[in-house]
């Protein structure tokens, strides 16, 4: 095992219980970071105690320390290398931070996303977004791996949870799909017709090419460990896209189911029952997707069924 990622990001309790605040006042001077890094050091140090492997961490708690203090004190620079996450289409926010970071740290690595950082119940995958990060990281790659010793290379995230109180997001059959755009883009350098035709070769599509779309990949059937899944829940997000501007947009629901019907509890029974057979009728396409889909992931998530 060459690597060992320990975590250690977003430690926003950090000092915040009477255990800690005991320690920081008798041994710490009373300072929040020497309390982080020592728990960090100590940590990186296990780990090395017991295998070979670079520790990782991400970089966002070290982002406001002091470095010359985590380097004399704690040799965070012998014991971690930094891992720098962003998700966001561009990477702006990031361009000073290699400018301090470097100086401390040698070794660095990037860290980019294929699936779940769209919104914490997003459960269809859109493509274009994940694509658009990696290619941005391929781009900060490019302009600031000078900085370092070693630009080791990217980690490239998904998550099918935000955290254990969220709902669930992206399922794994759902970004497989993204999962290998983006790891041919990074792979190649940069993302081009190529990256559509192995990616078509090697997830089995009808067709010799990906067709990406704000829906994901659609215009061609593929075979692969899920692929079914992922087919039932993008028809399900186009399908829930049509019938609400369907429904939504009809003249009959704007002007007699409108707020001021439903307060009033006042309307036009002609136009309600046209409506409600709209309705109806949506519902049984949706109850069908739906019944299809479920069966479907039981062959793979029991429990995310009841979920």
């Amino acid at each position: 095992m060459p690597y060992f990622h320990i975590g250690a990001d977003e430690a926003f309790q950090v000092a915040s219980c009477m255990k800690d605040i005991q320690l920081m006042n008798e041994k710490l001077g009373f300072s929040r970071d020497r309390l982080m890094l020592r728990h960090i050091a100590g940590i990186a140090n296990h780990v090395h105690s017991q295998t070979n492997a670079k520790v990782l961490m991400w970089h966002d708690m070290l982002k406001s320390v002091n470095k010359t203090m985590a380097i004399a004190e704690y040799k965070l620079d012998e014991l971690v290398e930094p891992v720098v996450w962003d998700y966001a289409w561009r990477l702006g926010q990031l361009d000073l931070l290699w400018k301090d970071f470097a100086p401390s740290f040698p070794n660095i690595w990037g860290a980019s996303v294929y699936k779940g950082a769209d919104g914490p119940s997003r459960y269809y995958s859109n493509i274009p977004v994940y694509l658009q990060n990696n290619k941005a990281w391929q781009g900060a790659m490019d302009q600031h791996h000078g900085y370092f010793e070693n630009f080791r290379g990217m980690i490239i995230c998904g998550w099918q949870r935000y955290d254990h109180f969220a709902v669930l997001c992206e399922l794994l059959p759902v970004g497989l799909m993204s999962a290998v755009i983006n790891f041919l883009t990074i792979r190649k350098g940069c993302f081009d017709d190529s990256v559509l035709r192995e990616g078509a070769q090697l997830m089995h599509c009808e067709t010799q090419q990906l067709n990406i779309n704000a829906e994901g990949v659609a215009g061609q059937q593929c075979v692969f460990p899920g692929s079914l899944v992922y087919q039932h829940v993008q028809d399900l997000h186009v399908n829930l896209g049509r019938i609400e501007k369907e429904i939504y947009g009809d003249y009959r629901v704007q002007g007699w189911l409108s707020p001021f019907n439903i307060k009033h509890n006042y309307t036009q029974n002609w136009y309600l029952n046209e409506v409600k057979g709209m309705v109806q009728m949506h519902t049984n396409t949706l109850g069908t997707l739906i019944s299809s889909l479920r069966s479907l992931i039981l062959n793979i998530f029991i429990i995310v069924v009841r979920e």
